[in-house]
């Protein structure tokens, strides 16, 4: 398999999809990129990289949300994108590049890197124990300790305090920034509230659930009422503000 670094520096536009199994948008981007290999024939590569299983490239481009579109030419990157767009748009993007009718015959191709994951999980573990510590939280424990989506379409907390749900991924910057805040919190709000914490790369059905395609993602969740989702990282005065104001009113 070719390495990435390698692919990258070809003088042909590589047009590299950061993605996730779990993401909506992803997988709803596929027949875009079908279609797209289609149009660009040889003027152009595509490659998949699938950010759970290689989160070293995720944390090397700065990737935060997904789908995520990086235009590498020659070993740079001189274009991005992150969200859904339509393959016409791509196309012009790849055009811009000059590259119709320098590129050598090299097929257009949509490469996907993948690879077991080999480590083992200990999601449904805490990561310490006792009360105003985070706990890293698993399906069977959401579906036990916060909500069966599996039984009802209606939410319906079961939980006792008022929770607040951390989605994030080791390889993603800004989790790893909030981190530290939300074990404050859960010591300085221990006995009122529980923090979870769920890795996304781990648990891809509860990210599906909440279409985490943007991390860090708070969920907020009152004990009446729905849960609000709070996205991206921010100082930890605002969060209390969101506690006090929102789960503890």
């Amino acid at each position: 398999m070719e390495k990435f670094e390698d692919l990258i520096q070809s003088p042909v536009p590589v047009l590299v999809d950061f993605f996730a199994e779990w993401c909506g948008p992803c997988k709803a981007m596929k027949p875009v990129l079908e279609e797209l290999k289609l149009i660009v024939g040889d003027k152009a590569r595509i490659a998949k990289i699938d950010v759970d299983q290689h989160e070293d490239l995720a944390t090397k481009y700065r990737i935060q949300a997904v789908p995520t579109f990086i235009l590498f030419k020659n070993g740079e990157a001189v274009w991005r994108h992150s969200g859904v767009i339509h393959s016409s748009e791509l196309q012009g993007v790849i055009e811009k590049q000059k590259v119709l009718v320098m590129v050598a015959l090299v097929m257009a191709s949509v490469i996907v890197y993948a690879f077991n994951d080999s480590r083992e999980t200990n999601q449904g573990k805490k990561e310490v124990t006792g009360n105003g510590e985070v706990v890293v939280m698993d399906k069977d424990m959401f579906l036990k300790d916060v909500f069966d989506y599996e039984k009802s379409k209606e939410w319906n907390y079961k939980g006792n305090k008022p929770a607040i749900i951390d989605l994030y991924a080791d390889w993603c910057g800004p989790c790893r920034q909030t981190a530290p805040i939300m074990k404050e919190l859960a010591k300085e709000y221990a006995g009122k509230i529980v923090i979870y914490k769920v890795n996304v790369d781990k648990q891809k059905e509860l990210a599906a659930l909440f279409n985490a395609t943007s991390i860090p993602l708070f969920v907020f969740i009152p004990m009446k009422g729905d849960p609000q989702l709070f996205r991206g990282a921010a100082d930890k005065a605002t969060y209390k503000k969101a506690i006090d104001e929102f789960l503890l009113k």
